[in-house]
């Protein structure tokens, strides 16, 4: 079996990690702003996927000559992940 690059491990796991814990209620002194538009959520997460792969990825790819990404996905079993390095909305199928 394979050794996986401590680069690529590092990724996963920053990838996997739980969100940070919400701040304390007296902390936020922001008012509440209304959500954002789908759209504009979706722009947003796709320049953050897209800047992730460039800047994380893509250079310790390179660093570790690996220059192909397969992403496997079965039917109603995503690989964990499959929503970080694809766009948002993208969906892999399944029968109904």
């Amino acid at each position: 079996m394979p050794q996986v690059p401590s680069a690529l491990l590092a990724l996963f796991l920053c990838a996997a990690a739980p969100p940070a814990p919400a701040p304390a209620p007296e902390a936020a002194a922001v008012a509440p702003t209304a959500p954002r538009p789908e759209r504009e959520r979706a722009a947003l997460r796709e320049r953050i996927t897209r800047l992730k792969l460039d800047t994380v990825l893509g250079p310790a790819m390179k660093s570790h000559d690996i220059q192909l990404w397969i992403v496997l996905t079965r039917e109603d079993a995503l690989d964990p992940v499959f929503p970080f390095v694809t766009p948002d909305g993208a969906y892999p199928g399944s029968r109904s």
